[in-house]
């Protein structure tokens, strides 16, 4: 017996429906993951889903062989058309008094495990379906998953870039470190549709 994967519906999707979506595309890289584990083991020592000890860097955490930590933190919008851009902003939002940006969250989750001697490197990773917006798009590097350029960051967007060392708080002398860390998997394949 084979395994069948069945396109999502969004035509059964309830008021929830876009959130299931999400977690359906995050199965679907946890698959990927899954899958490469398989085929090349001795590249892996343990991986773990939902590994809330990692904090908001939590979707997806692997120990590669070479002691590298991979944090993955997966992002899917379900517009098809039309579909917005992830912009600096968008990092830097806030939701509520008491809440926290997603940079603040990824960056303190980062924080928790950069120094801790076990991992050789860290490694944070976003996949989305999205597109960079413009401002996004102009300070990645072109590579291959791709990174924030700090120099262009501070050069192109010096409010911008001031605004997440003061999100950062006392920490900001570490923000170099971690957007050198971070990677940037944009425009990730979609999840079709069923009809």
């Amino acid at each position: 017996v084979g395994l069948r994967i069945m396109p999502f519906s969004s035509s059964a999707t309830t008021k929830p429906g876009p959130l299931r979506e999400g977690f359906y595309y995050q199965d679907l890289y946890g698959m990927h993951v899954v899958l490469s584990w398989l085929e090349h083991p001795t590249n892996f020592v343990w991986m773990r889903f939902e590994a809330e000890e990692f904090g908001s860097l939590d979707d997806v955490a692997i120990l590669k062989s070479d002691q590298t930590l991979s944090l993955v933190q997966v992002k899917h919008v379900t517009e098809r058309t039309e579909r917005p851009g992830l912009s600096l902003d968008d990092l830097l939002e806030r939701e509520g008094k008491r809440s926290r940006s997603l940079f603040e969250k990824w960056f303190q989750s980062w924080l928790s495990v950069a120094d801790n001697p076990q991992y050789r490197t860290i490694e944070a990773v976003l996949h989305t379906n999205r597109p960079p917006a413009e401002d996004f798009a102009a300070i990645l590097d072109s590579g291959t998953p791709q990174r924030i350029d700090s120099a262009a960051f501070r050069t192109k967007s010096p409010i911008t870039f001031e605004s997440f060392r003061n999100q950062a708080g006392k920490d900001a002398a570490r923000l170099d470190a971690f957007l050198e860390t971070i990677t940037f998997r944009f425009n990730s394949a979609d999840i079709e549709p069923a009809e």
